[in-house]
């Protein structure tokens, strides 16, 4: 059988994962013009706080995940409104050493909270079913195929949200040019606000969806932010969807070069993010503002 259709269907799985982390950390880079390194964290949350109501309480699938959605909104806001604001008139070099530090307390919180002991979501009545497509060429399973579904329709709703909604333009508008939009009336403060809550609750989502491919870990957040970072970097700063794009980009070539052998050679797994780090500075060699960022003139003239 030949591997490489099952390799791209398992980098498509991961980049639609990925492309959730790496959207909500471009619209906080859009506005506040710095790499939030604590945003992997909120995945890593979002998959603790599921895993709170999942297993520990045993609540039902979409109470767990409603439950979890709500109070990842609330961590973002809140680590917006104590840290992040009172900070936003200091360099983006501030703000970006400042999330690391944020990124540090959060771990170390939810070790000192739920140790480091590896956990999952497997309970009495879960099961995975293995599906057959392309007669075996390809193995998906029910919690791959629902990844795909919850990604794609989430994607397509941030996009018709940003584009026709009235918060939507306002958030598009904060991060053209923040001072132009305060001049038209738009409520600055309060639409970052807004953009923190979209950001982590897209975090919180992704993290779940980890968890339904992997175990839990405490540590899976440094991992998560890094990846989204290169897969920003790589679709283009200040571009969403080049974000997006990026996030599917790595996630394939990742799945790619670790999963096909070379003349007896293959790359293990665990240089992953080695290997996304390598993609992103041959891109940048090339294309030096990313995939799909914008140009300098572009950008000379939103300020």
């Amino acid at each position: 059988m030949d591997i490489l259709p099952q390799i791209l269907m398992n980098g498509i799985v991961a980049g639609s994962i990925m492309a959730l982390i790496a959207m909500g950390l471009s619209l906080i880079y859009g506005v506040l013009k710095f790499m939030n390194f604590a945003h992997g964290e909120m995945a890593m949350l979002g998959a603790f706080f599921y895993y709170f109501f999942f297993i520990a309480l045993e609540w039902p699938i979409l109470p767990s995940l409603i439950g979890t959605m709500a109070l990842c909104g609330i961590a973002g806001i809140v680590f917006n409104k104590l840290i992040f604001e009172p900070l936003r008139m200091e360099s983006p070099w501030t703000l970006l050493i400042t999330s690391i530090g944020v990124s540090i307390f959060i771990k170390s919180l939810v070790l000192l909270i739920a140790t480091g002991k590896s956990r999952n979501y497997a309970r009495e009545g879960f099961d995975i079913t293995t599906y057959e497509l392309f007669n075996g060429e390809i193995l998906i399973t029910n919690i791959q195929i629902l990844i795909l579904i919850i990604t794609t329709l989430t994607l397509i709703g941030m996009a018709v949200f940003l584009k026709y909604s009235k918060l939507g333009k306002a958030i598009r508008a904060v991060s053209d040019n923040m001072q132009v939009a305060s001049l038209l009336g738009i409520n600055v403060k309060s639409t970052i606000n807004k953009i923190f809550i979209i950001s982590t609750i897209l975090a919180g989502m992704a993290g779940v969806l980890i968890g339904y491919e992997q175990n839990l870990s405490p540590n899976m957040g440094l991992w998560l932010s890094i990846l989204a970072f290169a897969a920003v970097i790589v679709g283009g700063l200040g571009n969403i969807w080049g974000a997006v794009a990026g996030a599917m980009i790595m996630g394939i070539l990742q799945n790619i070069l670790v999963g096909i052998e070379i003349f007896g050679f293959s790359i293990p797994t665990s240089y992953k993010i080695a290997i996304a780090f390598t993609v992103m500075i041959i891109i940048l060699i090339f294309k030096p503002r990313g995939l799909f960022g914008i140009s300098l003139e572009e950008e000379a003239g939103r300020k």
